[in-house]
């Protein structure tokens, strides 16, 4: 499970594997930029910090998400 929002100015990223694990990382939001490598990967990056997120989402699934995420991105610097 993966769960990214944004949280008081913040960029939260959870996530939580088969195990019952979980990872919190937390982003700037109005620096954060979604960085799509060659590869087809979608890396979260603000400041020196980056996190992969959407490794398990189909390449349709990394396409809608990139563009919420973006359009919620930029309605957060708007607001801001």
């Amino acid at each position: 499970m993966e769960e990214v929002a944004i949280e008081g100015g913040r960029l939260v990223i959870r996530a939580r594997d088969a195990g019952g694990r979980e990872k919190l990382a937390e982003l700037d939001a109005y620096w954060a930029r979604l960085e799509r490598p060659q590869d087809g990967r979608l890396v979260l990056v603000s400041r020196q910090r980056r996190v992969e997120v959407g490794r398990f989402l189909s390449e349709a699934e990394r396409d809608a998400f990139a563009q919420a995420l973006a359009d919620a991105l930029s309605r957060h610097r708007g607001q801001v």
